[in-house]
Protein backbone atom coordinates (compact mmCIF):
# COMPACT_ATOMS: atom_id res chain seq x y z
CA UNK A 1 0.00 0.00 0.00
CA UNK A 2 1.49 3.65 -0.85
CA UNK A 3 0.28 6.36 1.16
CA UNK A 4 -0.06 10.06 0.03
CA UNK A 5 2.50 11.16 2.39
CA UNK A 6 5.19 8.85 0.82
CA UNK A 7 4.68 11.69 -2.69
CA UNK A 8 5.74 14.34 -0.23
CA UNK A 9 2.61 16.46 -0.62
CA UNK A 10 2.81 19.95 0.77
CA UNK A 11 -0.07 21.55 2.39
CA UNK A 12 -1.20 23.38 -1.17
CA UNK A 13 -1.42 19.47 -2.43
CA UNK A 14 -3.48 18.40 -0.03
CA UNK A 15 -5.81 21.97 -0.69
CA UNK A 16 -5.84 20.97 -4.22
CA UNK A 17 -7.29 17.16 -3.42
CA UNK A 18 -9.83 19.11 -1.37
CA UNK A 19 -10.76 21.60 -4.15
CA UNK A 20 -10.97 18.88 -6.51
CA UNK A 21 -13.66 16.86 -4.40
CA UNK A 22 -15.37 19.67 -3.66
CA UNK A 23 -15.84 20.22 -7.41
CA UNK A 24 -17.20 16.41 -7.49
CA UNK A 25 -19.06 17.14 -4.64
CA UNK A 26 -21.39 19.42 -6.52
CA UNK A 27 -21.68 18.09 -9.72
CA UNK A 28 -22.43 14.50 -8.34
CA UNK A 29 -24.29 16.02 -5.51
CA UNK A 30 -22.78 13.67 -3.10
CA UNK A 31 -20.49 14.37 0.16
CA UNK A 32 -16.85 13.14 0.15
CA UNK A 33 -15.10 13.68 3.62
CA UNK A 34 -11.16 13.78 2.94
CA UNK A 35 -9.16 12.27 5.46
CA UNK A 36 -5.09 13.52 4.79
CA UNK A 37 -3.04 12.41 7.61
CA UNK A 38 0.38 11.32 7.80
CA UNK A 39 1.46 7.53 7.95
CA UNK A 40 2.65 7.82 11.28
CA UNK A 41 -0.39 8.85 12.61
CA UNK A 42 -2.63 6.91 10.90
CA UNK A 43 -0.57 3.38 12.18
CA UNK A 44 0.50 4.93 15.74
CA UNK A 45 -1.10 7.92 16.35
CA UNK A 46 -4.60 8.52 17.27
CA UNK A 47 -6.05 7.99 14.26
CA UNK A 48 -4.75 3.67 15.10
CA UNK A 49 -7.38 3.37 17.62
CA UNK A 50 -10.42 4.90 15.96
CA UNK A 51 -13.17 2.76 14.77
CA UNK A 52 -13.33 5.04 11.61
CA UNK A 53 -9.27 3.60 11.28
CA UNK A 54 -10.42 -0.16 11.00
CA UNK A 55 -13.09 0.88 8.58
CA UNK A 56 -11.44 2.48 6.07
CA UNK A 57 -8.41 -0.68 6.54
CA UNK A 58 -11.07 -2.85 5.92
CA UNK A 59 -13.30 -1.18 3.31
CA UNK A 60 -11.35 2.08 2.01
CA UNK A 61 -9.04 2.33 -0.77
CA UNK A 62 -5.22 4.06 0.36
CA UNK A 63 -3.90 6.00 -2.81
Amino acid sequence: MRTLDQLGLSPNDTAAIVGALYDIQLRYDVLLSPLVVPTTEWEAGLYSVLPLHREIERDGIAA
